[in-house]
């Protein structure tokens, strides 16, 4: 549905009428159904578009617009075709209406039955305009009319001189998206949370952000309710953020149905991105506490500053440590902690060999990554490791990543960009996977050296699918003991390109651990 946004005013009254035009199918697309759009007047304070010629609130269908129709246990979806003012519109598609009572839903996207729609947990914004307006309508007769089904939340961003990239707004006390139920209440229709109820929604301000230099004006639609606790966490392109919180269980902000409630969050201050001492640094702290065994990473944290020693280079946003039971927590009032350029030996032997878990959250950033070599290696106990969030496009060092991770037992790496690496030599030495995806890692030729990649990893069975990584460009001296005693427990099938078979049949075969191994097949797949 398309908006015209003249001057700030109040949320709109849209209430949207339609007249079916007949109650059978006809053909070649004719009209199925005509609606209008009732207008508001400024001094109903309900609407938030308002028509400078008219002074009333106006909203238009857009060409294309769908509502969900559901008829007797029927639903069919039909399309706008504007006509007048853009006020009214025909509507059209293929239906066969079966005289009601009709149940109807806009946008058609969020119809999930006749009495139940999904709010989704993200939505993309621009400034000065809003969401799609969830509206219902329900008739026992051939004219609906359309109600809204949210408030709205004008939210105003001063100047700053940042771009904007997300906003994510946290409600824990109320369900703002996920699956509800409609009850059409004698036409002043209420929401109530039925399933997948969420209390964090995100505005993606797009891929290039929003600037923010003249400040930013955004409109979220919210179901009804007294707000007494709402956190803004506002995220810029730079990965800078700033906090806002409102807590007031005597004066909340109300939310009402089909109202607006404006808000300004005032005194912006972002917080710069965390950055991590480098590997060695790290891991020699954790070596000191061999009686730890979980390490979680935390953002946006609002814990006191720790005695215990800054984790962080000297130029950046502090990150502090603490301990808790057997589980160490790293934490930092940023949003963004970025791993150091050099990770080497970062976790290697983390509280002597004991760590068994390691949460990175969702602020782990490591696009400046060049070296992991020996990351991870030594964490004999390290039973699990979720590392789908990491950056790895400028690492060019993976050697003896995941060595004697004795008891990591699966590990999925098909998200790794390895078009920087250089080598992998030992990579997964002595590692005790049983299953490894490599499914869509792709190496480039920069790759020079696999010598040992998964030499030991007696426990790797099922199928290993190499066919993404170029062993025809290493020499051969580069690949001896690529599958020295791999798969001795198991077998396992190597999917490869057929450039990566020849070179791993040019006569060394013996060398790379192939020759006389039955446990391993080479399978060619294009």
């Amino acid at each position: 549905m398309k908006k015209y946004f003249y001057r700030t005013a109040t949320f709109m009254s849209i209430v949207a009428l339609f007249s079916l035009a007949s109650c059978q199918k006809e053909e070649d697309g004719k009209v199925l159904f005509t609606g209008s759009i009732e207008k508001a007047t400024v001094d109903s304070k309900t609407s938030i578009q308002i028509d400078n010629a008219t002074n009333e609130g106006m909203v238009v269908w857009e060409s294309g617009d769908q509502v969900a129709i559901y008829d007797q246990g029927v639903s069919y979806t039909l399309e706008a075709i504007p006509t007048g003012d853009y006020t009214t519109a025909d509507f059209t598609g293929d239906a066969t209406p079966y005289g009601g009572p009709y149940y109807a839903i806009y946008p058609a996207g969020i119809a999930s039955g006749s009495e139940s729609i999904t709010l989704p947990a993200e939505q993309t914004c621009s400034n000065g305009t809003h969401f799609t307006a969830p509206m219902y309508a329900y008739s026992t007769t051939s004219n609906l009319v359309f109600k809204n089904l949210c408030g709205v939340l004008q939210l105003n961003l001063p100047a700053v001189n940042k771009t904007i990239a997300r906003i994510e707004l946290t409600t824990p006390n109320n369900n703002i998206c996920g699956d509800f139920a409609v009850n059409y209440n004698n036409g002043d229709p209420r929401l109530s949370c039925t399933a997948n109820g969420g209390h964090k929604l995100t505005l993606n301000c797009g891929e290039q952000g929003m600037d923010c230099s003249n400040g930013l004006t955004f409109y979220i639609y919210l179901p009804a309710g007294d707000y007494n606790n709402m956190t803004f966490d506002i995220e810029a392109t730079d990965h800078s953020y700033c906090r806002k919180h409102f807590e007031d269980a005597n004066n909340p902000i109300t939310i009402v149905r089909n109202t607006y409630y404006p808000t300004t969050l005032s005194n912006l201050s972002f917080i710069a991105p965390a950055q991590l001492v480098d590997g060695e640094a790290f891991s020699g702290v954790m070596m000191s506490h061999h009686e730890l065994r979980n390490l979680v990473f935390e953002y946006k944290s609002t814990r006191p500053a720790s005695t215990n020693g800054l984790l962080s280079t000297s130029n950046s946003t502090p990150i502090y440590y603490t301990i808790e039971n057997t589980t160490m927590i790293v934490y930092t009032p940023a949003a963004q902690m970025y791993a150091n350029p050099d990770c080497a030996y970062m976790f290697f032997e983390t509280f002597g060999g004991n760590v068994e878990q390691i949460d990175f959250g969702t602020g782990f950033n490591t696009a400046n990554v060049t070296t992991m070599s020996n990351m991870f290696g030594g964490c004999t106990n390290l039973t699990s490791l979720d590392i789908s969030s990491f950056n790895t496009a400028n690492v060019a060092n993976m050697s003896y990543m995941f060595s004697y991770c004795l008891n990591l037992g699966n590990l999925n790496l098909s998200n790794l960009n390895l078009q920087s690496v250089t080598t992998m030599a030992g990579m997964f030495s002595r590692c005790g996977v049983q299953t490894l995806n490599l499914s869509g890692a792709t190496t480039s030729s920069a790759l020079n050296n696999a010598t040992n990649m998964f030499n030991y990893c007696e426990n790797l069975s099922g199928t290993l699918d190499l066919s993404g990584i170029d062993l025809s460009t290493i020499n051969w001296w580069n690949k001896v003991g690529i599958f020295g005693n791999t798969a001795t427990n198991a077998s396992l099938t190597v999917l490869c390109t057929q450039n990566t078979y020849n070179a791993l049949n040019d006569g060394h075969s013996s060398d790379y651990g192939l020759a006389g191994n039955n446990h391993i097949t080479l399978q060619v797949v294009e």
